[in-house]
């Protein structure tokens, strides 16, 4: 906007003058506060008063404001300068009595050469964004309908009023200076309880129109006094009318739009002036952190500003508690729309959005801050860069075009969106990102980009959990008892979970727990890291929850927490990366009128060891293993590729959410399929969902050559096997302990296989689980001539379990010597720890008899008449061993002893009828 320098001139949309602000010294009296607000019809604009005068009823319980005469104003900023000087910098000054006296020079020194004769327009240039390639994404330009200037008769009470709640609301007492909280934010600061600001809206004004681009953003105290002198300078020349049309027509709200006018356009499709409470109060928030609160990017903590800016404006008696809860009600996520998808055709169009806003931010790219580069977000917005990013355009066009198919395959199982993230888990250089499958259609509300927003991840998060247990020693051996158990809960109730298929399988290997993705196991292994440890090493890999372990308890595990796409992806790097963690990376250089601002180079990324080389191939090596998974999944899943890769899938409860991640060495792969609204999908488990499109978008990129070649590193081909590094071994363990088999037969463990441990942690204890003891044969059925087991003889050896043998039978006890070999066998049975023992019991895995069985007594056969062939003269019948035994009739029956002296103990089975909750899934 065109305005002349002392203020005079209302620069319209339409380019048309307003009136001339008579001289403060011409101006009439303010008027009295009216009656209550109720009193008043709901929302007046603010062009229904005098423009010459602060309309009395914005005045909060005060009839007038401050005088504002020049003496007052600069005496309340020495005072200021006095104070702040004296506590930020000046403590050494008070000491010697010169604190006011420093603070009138400090005035003095900086106010030379300040004027308000000049405001820094905000000049657009175009900025460019760029795939890997130099392939054009997007050109930001100015006619892209980024600002459009309204005078303040346009703005309507409601968004005053939420503005000046939210960022001042001391606006119109104030002299463009809050003495109190500048005295709130130096105490705070400097006794490190935390940060606040300070910065009223005229120093805003102050630091956008009058502070050279180049000062803006210098974090010293001489900038800040500037501005605090700039301040008071706007307030004794400019109206409190001109002063909040000047900041509501230049600061930026995010979503490209800088102004009101262009933020409810942009926002809502409406004009400023069409803006209701619920819009007003979402877009008062905005400006304190715009990329941070862009509800099209993260629409829950732009709610949360929300409801804290509705909170205040009922505090400063602006609406009541009524009208707050009304305007909250509001489903405003429905009217939502994004001007970035409006604005220019773009490629990869989620990503562009996400790079544009975080370059924007208060707190800038990481990437760019981290590197010592320091960008104002307004000199961002200027434009006039060239901006070269990660991603490879192809690789997004592909992702898009699978993740489409595999949805529009799943509609009818009320599937309607899905996101993916590749990534280079070497350097962190992000390779795609797909944030929906259509960003145009509003139909899934596709512009919101769910790479990047918060979703429960289902059991996808369980090898960070096994990862925490492996730094505690754990290994892949380590024997979890997969059994019902009740853990305690936050709410005084027992938590109980259980697997997806509703079953217990007892004793599991650590391996088939995290391959099958078992819950229960999960659970206890997080119980055993601690829940903040857990949370602590994702942190550490990238994953941030935004909760504490209170919050979610043990449920954390199976996917409680809810994280970001592109963070887990990252995470899932980590073990990609022999355990080193890098930051996401988005950009590769950036210039400006042909000057180098920034470049990547993947030679200075310096990673941070998280887990060790050794901890990280050895989940690396569970999450390829395909059949550690066949507990759960079938042989044929979409986990296998044609090459190594790791893998996890990730469920939610009711299938809200569809995640696998996985990752070769050379690639990182995320995706997630559900719906934005949060509604369920019909039994669209993680690799119903999520594991065909991770499955296809592999295969596709290593099966073309051009974007094989795309993923490729310059001068490191690619690799098809993960690195194993020094410092693990190999040992043959049995299986279902976990521990060295033995060397006495009598505790030889059925079955073995190579297992790999970290050095240190390699078992060196011999198992003993297994016990084979002989016991009386069980009298068989006529023609039957192999025992009948409900368990399959173990692996390697001819020795049954004790499968049908039941712990009440009474051939269950421990033959002696009087037993001949053909009247005994030789059963396995197993010691289990007491956690174990009630669930082999009721799966007739029982512990070793304890008791001998009576003596033997060989039974005596019966016969019958058809057992006996025809009688010849002269001789015995050949049936008959013993030539004494009658030659007709029935022989006399022996009945066999028992052979046990006495009933077992009863086992406590504990089979409660309560029904299973309803399992989680674990995908």
């Amino acid at each position: 906007m065109d305005q002349s320098s002392n203020g005079n001139n209302r620069s319209h949309k339409n380019g048309v003058k307003g009136k001339i602000i008579p001289p403060r010294s011409n101006r009439p009296t303010p008027l009295p506060v009216p009656g209550r607000r109720s009193a008043k019809p709901a929302y007046p604009f603010y062009g229904v008063y005098s423009s010459n005068r602060v309309p009395a009823w914005i005045l909060r319980k005060k009839n007038r404001r401050p005088p504002r005469g020049g003496k007052i104003t600069v005496l309340v900023l020495i005072l200021s300068l006095a104070i702040g000087f004296i506590l930020i910098a000046g403590l050494f000054l008070a000491i010697a009595g010169l604190g006011s006296g420093a603070a009138i020079l400090t005035y003095s020194s900086y106010a030379k050469g300040l004027s308000l004769d000049k405001e820094y327009a905000l000049t657009f240039e175009t900025t460019r964004i760029y795939d890997r390639n130099g392939v054009l994404l997007f050109e930001k330009q100015p006619e892209a309908g980024a600002r459009d200037f309204i005078s303040f008769k346009e703005i309507p009470k409601v968004l005053v009023d939420a503005t000046v709640a939210a960022e001042d609301p001391t606006f119109f007492e104030n002299q463009g200076v809050d003495m109190y909280a500048i005295l709130r934010a130096v105490y705070i600061n400097l006794s490190k309880q935390g940060s606040s600001g300070a910065s009223t809206i005229t120093q805003q004004v102050a630091r956008l129109l009058y502070l050279p681009p180049e000062e803006r953003y210098t974090p010293t105290f001489e900038r800040k006094f500037r501005e605090l002198i700039l301040a008071t300078m706007i307030t004794e020349k400019f109206t409190k009318e001109q002063v909040l049309e000047k900041y509501l027509n230049n600061i930026y709200y995010g979503n490209l739009a800088y102004g009101i006018e262009a933020a409810a356009e942009g926002y809502f499709g409406k004009t400023a002036k069409e803006l209701t409470l619920a819009e007003a109060s979402m877009l008062a928030g905005l400006p304190q952190l715009p990329s941070q609160y862009d509800p099209t990017i993260n629409y829950d903590l732009a709610r949360l500003r929300q409801k804290r800016v509705l909170e205040l404006m009922v505090k400063y008696e602006k609406i009541t508690d009524q009208e707050a809860a009304d305007a909250y009600a509001y489903d405003i996520k429905a009217h939502l729309q994004d001007r970035r998808a409006k604005t220019n055709t773009m490629r990869a169009p989620h990503f562009v959005n996400y790079i544009l806003s975080e370059l924007s931010s208060d707190t800038g790219l990481k990437q760019l801050t981290d590197a010592g580069v320091l960008i104002s977000p307004e000199d961002w917005e200027l434009g006039g860069f060239d901006i070269y990013t990660t991603i490879d355009v192809r690789l997004v066009d592909e992702a898009e075009k699978i993740a489409r198919k595999r949805v529009d395959e799943l509609k009818q199982q009320k599937a309607s969106n899905a996101a993916l993230v590749a990534m280079r888990p070497s350097t962190g250089e992000v390779l795609s990102m797909v944030g929906s499958i259509d960003f145009y259609n509003n139909a899934i509300n596709g512009q919101f980009n769910a790479a990047v927003s918060y979703r429960q991840p289902g059991s996808s998060i369980k090898p960070v959990t096994y990862a925490a247990a492996m730094t505690k020693g754990w290994t892949a051996a380590t024997v979890i008892a997969d059994t019902q158990t009740n853990f305690p809960s936050g709410n005084g109730q027992a938590y109980s979970p259980v697997n997806s298929n509703g079953k217990f399988l007892g004793p599991v290997t650590l391996r088939n727990s995290l391959g099958s993705s078992l819950n229960v196991p999960a659970v206890k292994t997080l119980q055993f890291d601690g829940i903040q440890y857990m949370m602590d090493l994702a942190k550490d890999m990238g994953v941030q929850f935004q909760k504490g372990p209170e919050f979610y308890g043990l449920t954390l595990t199976l996917g409680g927490g809810e994280v970001r796409l592109l963070d887990l992806t990252g995470a899932y790097s980590v073990f990609a990366n022999a355990g080193k963690k890098v930051d996401p990376v988005f950009v590769l250089k950036i210039t400006k009128r042909d000057k180098l601002v920034y470049e990547f180079k993947p030679e200075d990324v310096k990673p941070r060891q998280i887990l060790s080389p050794q901890i990280s191939y050895v989940i690396t090596n569970i999450l390829s293993d395909n059949e550690a998974r066949l507990l759960v999944f079938s042989r044929s899943n979409p986990l296998t590729l044609s090459r190594p890769a790791a893998a996890k899938t990730g469920t939610t409860n009711d299938f809200k959410d569809s995640w696998t991640v996985g990752y070769t060495p050379d690639l990182t792969v995320g995706v997630w399929i559900g719906n934005n609204d949060n509604s369920s999908m019909l039994a669209v488990a993680g690799s119903i969902g999520g594991g065909y499109v991770w499955h296809d978008f592999m295969e596709t990129v290593y099966g073309t050559p051009e974007l094989k070649a795309a993923i490729e590193q310059k001068d490191k081909p690619l690799k098809l096997n993960f690195d194993k590094p020094d410092g693990l071994v190999t040992v043959k363990v049995c299986v279902d302990s976990g521990l060295l088999p033995n060397d006495n037969p009598i505790y030889d463990c059925p079955d073995k296989r190579d297992e790999i441990f970290p050095v240190e942690f390699a078992p060196k204890t011999k198992s003993t689980l297994h016990q084979r003891v002989k016991i009386p044969k069980k009298q068989l059925p006529s023609g039957v001539t192999t025992p009948p087991t409900t368990t399959t003889t173990p692996s390697g050896t001819g020795t049954p379990s004790s499968g049908d043998i039941k712990i009440d039978d009474p051939n269950y006890c421990v033959a002696g010597d009087t037993y001949p070999p053909d009247a005994v066998e030789e059963r396995i049975f197993f010691n289990y720890p007491p956690e174990l023992k009630e669930w082999g019991i009721r799966n007739n895995r029982l512990p070793p008899p304890t008791q001998s069985c009576l003596p033997y007594v060989a039974p005596i056969a019966t016969l019958t008449p058809d057992a006996f062939p025809t009688a010849q003269p002269g001789t015995a019948y050949p049936g008959l061993t013993n030539p004494a035994i009658p030659t007709s009739g029935t022989l006399p029956v022996q009945t066999p002893t028992t052979l046990r002296p006495e009933t077992p103990t009863a086992v406590p089975t504990n089979r409660s009828q309560t029904p299973l909750p309803t399992p989680t899934k674990s995908g």
